[in-house]
């Protein structure tokens, strides 16, 4: 009996000495940590769903970015012409194409330049034609289409002028000397107001028609 009770005395004194007495490392169950049970690793381990909190100010949204092609497409328009105004598009200088004209019978001028210009009164219309001899006639007169007659300067042919208006871009004149009707003048522009075109019929010679289509360019 003695002899076991120095026994255990003396394993205690090793056991003391040695640091036995220190319980080795438990391993925790994670599912038993109320510490990693409240994590997101202890969640995924548990087999859990994890919930992440909304933000409170809501999902950050951006404007999409304008495309190039937006930005270009918009300059295109700004950058469109305005429809052509009926008193604005004859005003300038308008030469005789004589290429792309006709005259019958000929032959052609050798050519002819119509200006318009707005004065005060209204718009003044001049005609400078050169003939095909190389004399130079110049005549003018108030281009109104008001269906009224206006005198016309520096003719010999010609006294008066009528202009009624038939469209917003086509017009037709008569003209008279005294009270006898010489000829009638239809002009039309083009939808752009880069072309002007002008169909001359005379109603004096029945045998001898003269019939021209005058194409102008503005210059």
């Amino acid at each position: 009996m003695v002899r076991r009770l120095k026994r255990i005395v003396v394993m205690a004194a090793l056991i003391a000495v040695k640091g036995y007495t220190q319980a080795p490392p438990v391993s925790i169950d994670p599912h038993e940590d109320p510490a990693v049970q409240n994590s997101e690793i202890g969640k995924k381990s548990a087999g859990q769903e994890v919930v992440v909190p909304k933000d409170p100010a809501g999902p950050k949204t951006s404007k999409p970015p304008v495309s190039k092609k937006t930005k270009k497409s918009a300059a295109a328009r700004a950058g469109e012409a305005r429809p052509v105004e009926p008193e604005e598009a004859i005003l300038g200088t308008w030469n005789l194409v004589i290429d792309k004209s006709k005259f019958n019978p000929g032959p052609p001028p050798k050519g002819e330049v119509r200006t318009y210009v707005k004065t005060r009164n209204g718009i003044e219309a001049t005609v400078a034609t050169t003939q095909p001899d190389g004399s130079e006639r110049t005549i003018s007169y108030p281009w109104q289409a008001d269906g009224k007659e206006h005198a016309v300067a520096g003719s010999e042919l010609l006294n008066t002028i009528r202009l009624e208006r038939l469209d917003s871009l086509t017009a037709e004149a008569t003209l008279r000397h005294g009270d006898k009707i010489l000829a009638s003048e239809r002009r039309t522009l083009a939808p752009d107001g880069k072309t002007m075109t002008i169909v001359i019929k005379d109603l004096t010679s029945e045998d001898r028609p003269i019939d021209v289509i005058a194409i102008y360019e503005k210059k």
